[in-house]
């Protein structure tokens, strides 16, 4: 197992010869500035009080905010629901990634981008569900199926180009 010699085990003080934000010798600095440290007040890494560190996370992707709870709930009970085929059997949850035809997609997109329409415009009628939530479900259903096969076929192109 690999000891960073420069760091003290539990309970024994730090040797004064060593950066407390970085644990290595000063002489391994530029000049009295920390490079980590520097680099904390710049915002370029985060150094936490265990002295752990980590890149910014100010431009990363923060999918937890992108997505609502209320809505991958309401979509899993709507795609749970849907795994009932007719046959009385329970079609496996990813069985979509196994490949739908783009125009299948797109047709059902239109239908169903259709009753949400009609229901936001008080047409309930000339919907297929009175159940707006059911309409985007199987909007969202067909868009996020459109665009895995968009993504897979770019994945192969980008992964196999010639």
């Amino acid at each position: 197992m690999f000891v960073n010699s420069n760091v003290p085990l539990a309970g024994e003080p730090l040797n004064e010869d060593i950066c407390e934000v970085c644990l290595e010798p000063y002489g391994n600095h530029y000049g009295d500035e920390c490079p980590r440290e520097r680099a904390a007040a710049t915002g370029a890494i985060r150094i936490f009080d265990s002295g752990a560190t980590r890149d910014a996370a100010g431009d990363k992707p923060e999918y937890a905010g992108f997505l609502s709870p209320r809505v991958i709930h309401a979509y899993g009970q709507y795609m749970h629901k849907h795994r009932h085929q007719s046959d009385g059997t329970l079609r496996p949850s990813d069985n979509w990634q196994k490949g739908i035809p783009m125009d299948v997609y797109e047709q059902s997109m239109w239908r169903h981008f259709f009753d949400v329409w009609a229901l936001i415009r008080g047409l309930p009628a000339y919907s297929t569900t009175p159940d707006v939530i059911e309409a985007c479900n199987a909007l969202l259903f067909n868009v996020m199926g459109y665009m895995h096969e968009t993504l897979k076929e770019r994945d192969l192109v980008e992964v196999n180009p010639t």
